[in-house]
């Protein structure tokens, strides 16, 4: 990685440069910093991008199934029918 980019990040930002005296070389090494540095504000873009901000709404509960329709059965179906004649009668 090129040092440009974290070096204006730095210059930019003074809390970004406290936060790198506290991190590297304790808990990462200066590489991995960047490297998830810049991996949390690609994410923060392609949020914006693709909801319009940050942080992106919650999911949308799925949708329920649809509802099942019942069908008669065929003895239920012909004495639905019988009844339907016998009134005709």
């Amino acid at each position: 990685m090129t040092l440009r980019c974290p070096r204006a990040c730095v210059q930019e930002d003074i809390k970004l440069n406290r936060l790198i005296y506290k991190i590297v070389p304790r808990q990462a090494d200066e590489s991995e910093f960047w490297r998830l540095y810049f991996s949390q504000v690609l994410y923060v873009l392609d949020c914006v991008k693709k909801h319009g901000r940050y942080p992106p709404p919650p999911p949308q509960p799925p949708a329920p199934p649809p509802k099942r329709v019942e069908r008669p059965t065929p003895e239920e179906q012909i004495e639905s029918d019988l009844d339907g004649l016998c009134v005709l009668l």
